[in-house]
């Protein structure tokens, strides 16, 4: 449950005092074990340095030692080769520690007394400066090049974090930042002590880095610690109040002067550090850079200022001048520096309308949905194969142009990334899936941000956390299923979590009536899918995208054609099955949430109406009735998608679809020609007397009754699995699947209908009929009337 690590040895009878422990040491335990495991000598490892170089910060945004431990690794390289530059010899790991360990002893018996933040804080700052000087003395060093030491460090820490995990690297450059300061004010504390400067000097030095390391404490991005660290600068060359010239008085100029002589560096290390940051060994190339600078800062204020400045002040303003150049600003400067390590790119578009696909628009009129126009962030997860999630970037939102961007993006192999626009209290009120890996400086485009992507987007996480295999998430079918009006309602209502129950159950449910599986089914659509997704991100809004949604909608009931052995029957009466399911389970897991409910029922009407068009076309077509039955279907189909998008409560989607019904079967009444297509058909061909006109009602009667059974037979197995378990998943969506299929293949028997004993109807022509029974009587139940 949890580690910390004994930085010390034991003896018989000894006692020695650790850090207390927390989710912290765990992790720093951890990442010291994957070191060892790598095959690393534990004797040969900075492990004081590991568990200064780990912040709380770190351990919580990446919860991973084996990842922390790579950049723990390279910081210590960057440290240790910083060091023997200027110590011009070898200088260990193991060397450093020892040097280390009376000062971490002394820690962490301060830390189990403290009482409060404050004390913590003034614990760790005098742990660094004592720190700090041990090793400056073991490696025979001046203060200035350990502060270097630490600002190699802290700059490969800060890179390395970035490239690995991306989470952490804010809180890596901050904690780096804190620590080359720490280091710094250990350096200039003991050139002033050395130069005998006044105590108010030392004072002003303390106040100038304790509000540092405030402003550290409490940055919300590194603009802010940046800010912080040119206030830290002012305060220490800048005026006739700054610590320089408080502690060098009359010879104040002289130390300004070496200060601007040594400007130069600065932009030399500048490009010293980009470079290092695109190198393979980060690590040994800031070292250089670091070392270079010390070496070039050193020389300048000693080539400035040596014949004028005690060696005392030499010593402060040469580590001034380090400060005042950049080896804090550096490491914070990330937009010039660290951007270079990774350079992905991803921008996207926001839609200010519902979405591009039709639905039931006017249940959701009224509703308040989130306006992701309003979002102050963007980020970008990675989406793993068991569901989890990482962030990998963040980056800005501009309403005015009605889009964001995310730069620098880490890469990575998932198949699945899933951008975020959050509001300014964290909530997410926009995403868009980004399919496809990220590598290198590539520039990548999401689906634009709607409402509709939203549910859509933010559905397929919240399947992929339930269990689903990513591979098995039918994107085609998911996209068929949540429209703008869905995913506008469950986008206001909250109700994310009962959309991925149904589309679970609704995918088993195809792809069991299909005699397949999801992850085939997905592939058989992944085709269609990308056509969209590219036309999507071509789009300007979402009105230019109409179409494309169209022909998406026909490509997918292709798709799931080809996969019924190319059937439209098949196919129509799996999709009837599966829409059925979605509006039954949606209905269930939302409870009261009637938008949602209602718009479900709406999509499930039009997805099964659409596969019972095709499928009736299809048996006209066989029945050499195409010319006399496929206008007044696709008339109806029209009048049904113009009465579903008008639609503004459940009644009138209900209305819709006994509309639909009416004008392909009639009400019943067969005796008229305008009682429906069916009804034309048959009585203009045969004369319905010749076939019996009660057994044709009769059959008619008998599928809409059936159809109703069927619908209410899948409603009590949704409403048993959610009430059983809570949430729809495994099991639960095995009963579904088999009480669906169950209860088809009574409402197919009853149905049916044999009018071939007539003698004058033919097969094909009966054929036609039963089909025109089973489809329109499904697609008016599609949803839970």
């Amino acid at each position: 449950m949890g580690q910390v690590i004994a930085a010390g040895s034991l003896a018989d009878g000894w006692t020695l005092t650790t850090l207390a422990m927390s989710h912290e040491t765990t992790v720093e335990a951890a990442a010291f074990t994957s070191i060892v495991a790598s095959g690393k000598a534990a004797a040969d490892i900075d492990v004081i340095g590991l568990m200064t170089n780990i912040s709380a910060e770190m351990a919580a945004s990446v919860d991973s030692g084996a990842t922390l431990a790579g950049v723990v690794q390279a910081s210590e390289k960057a440290y240790l080769a910083t060091l023997s530059a200027s110590a011009k010899s070898q200088v260990s790991a193991k060397a450093v520690a020892s040097a280390k360990a009376s000062a971490w002893a002394k820690l962490t018996t301060s830390l189990e007394s403290a009482k409060d933040m404050t004390a913590e804080a003034s614990a760790w700052a005098t742990f660094m400066a004592e720190a700090n000087a041990a090793v400056a003395a073991s490696a025979k060093v001046d203060a200035t090049a350990t502060a270097s030491a630490q600002a190699a460090a802290a700059f490969t820490m800060s890179v390395e974090a970035k490239s690995k995990a991306s989470s952490a690297a804010n809180h890596a450059t901050a904690l780096g930042a804190l620590l080359t300061a720490r280091a710094e004010h250990s350096a200039q504390a003991a050139a002033i002590i050395e130069a005998n400067a006044s105590a108010d000097a030392k004072a002003k030095l303390d106040a100038a880095y304790n509000a540092f390391q405030a402003g550290i404490a409490t940055s919300v991005d590194l603009k802010a610690a940046a800010a912080a660290n040119a206030t830290l600068v002012a305060s220490l060359t800048s005026g006739a109040s700054s610590v320089m010239s408080v502690a060098l008085g009359a010879k104040a100029d002289a130390g300004s002067k070496a200060i601007t002589a040594a400007a130069s560096a600065k932009a030399t290390l500048q490009t010293s550090l980009t470079a290092a940051a695109k190198a393979n060994d980060v690590a040994t190339a800031a070292a250089t850079a670091y070392a270079d600078y010390n070496a070039a800062i050193t020389a300048a204020v000693s080539g400035s200022a040596s014949g004028s400045l005690s060696a005392g002040e030499l010593s402060f303003v040469t580590s001034a001048a380090a400060s005042a150049n950049g080896s804090i600003g550096a490491i914070l400067d990330l937009s010039s520096i660290i951007t270079t390590k990774v350079g992905a790119e991803i921008t996207g578009s926001i839609w200010a309308a519902l979405g591009a696909q039709g639905g039931a628009n006017g249940l959701v009129s009224g509703l308040t949905v989130p306006n992701a126009l309003d979002a102050t962030t963007a980020q970008v997860l990675s989406v793993g194969a068991d569901g989890k999630t990482e962030v990998l970037a963040s980056g800005s939102v501009d309403a005015a142009t009605k889009s964001f961007t995310i730069a620098n993006v880490t890469e990575s192999k998932a198949s699945l990334h899933v951008v975020q626009l959050l509001a300014a209290d964290g909530k997410v009120i926009g995403a868009a899936k980004l399919s496809g890996t990220i590598e290198g400086t590539a520039k990548l485009t999401s689906l634009p941000v709607s409402a509709e992507t939203s549910a859509e987007a933010l559905v397929t996480l919240a399947m992929a956390q339930k269990g689903v295999a990513l591979a098995s998430i039918d994107q085609g079918q998911l996209m068929a299923h949540i429209d703008a009006a869905i995913g506008a309602s469950a986008m206001a209502e909250g109700k994310i979590d009962a959309l991925a129950q149904a589309e679970i159950a609704a995918q088993a449910t195809l792809a069991g009536a299909l005699s397949t599986n999801t992850a085939a089914l997905a592939t058989a659509h992944a085709s269609a899918t990308a056509t969209l997704e590219a036309a999507l991100k071509a789009s300007a809004s979402a009105d230019v995208a109409v179409k494309a949604q169209a022909d998406f909608e026909a490509a997918i009931q292709a798709a799931t054609k080809a996969a019924a052995s190319g059937k439209a029957s098949v196919a129509a009466n799996a999709t009837a099955q599966a829409s059925a399911t979605f509006s039954a389970v949606t209905k269930a897991a939302a409870g009261a949430q009637a938008t949602l409910s209602a718009t479900a029922e709406a999509r499930a009407q039009l997805d099964a109406a659409a596969s019972a068009s095709a499928a009736i076309h299809e048996a006209a077509g066989k029945a050499n009735a195409e010319a006399a039955i496929g206008a007044k279907v696709d008339t109806a189909w029209t009048a049904l998608v113009s009465a579903t998008a008008s639609a503004k409560d459940a009644s009138a989607i209900a209305k819709a679809g006994s509309s639909f019904k009416t004008s392909i079967v009639g009400d019943g009444k067969l005796g008229l020609e305008t009682s429906g297509a069916l009804g034309a058909y048959f009585d203009s061909k045969y004369k319905l007397d010749l076939i019996g006109k009660a057994a044709v009602e009769a059959a008619i009667t008998a599928g809409g009754t059936a159809a109703a059974a069927f619908q209410s037979s899948v409603k009590v197995a949704a409403d048993a699995a959610v009430q059983a378990s809570g949430s729809v998943n495994g099991a639960t969506v095995k009963a579904i699947v088999d009480a669906t299929a169950k209860a088809w293949a009574t409402y197919e028997a009853a149905a049916s209908v044999n009018l071939t004993g007539a003698g004058t109807v033919s097969a094909g022509d009966a054929s036609l009929f039963t089909q025109m029974i089973v489809s329109a009587s499904a697609a008016k139940q599609g949803g839970i009337q």
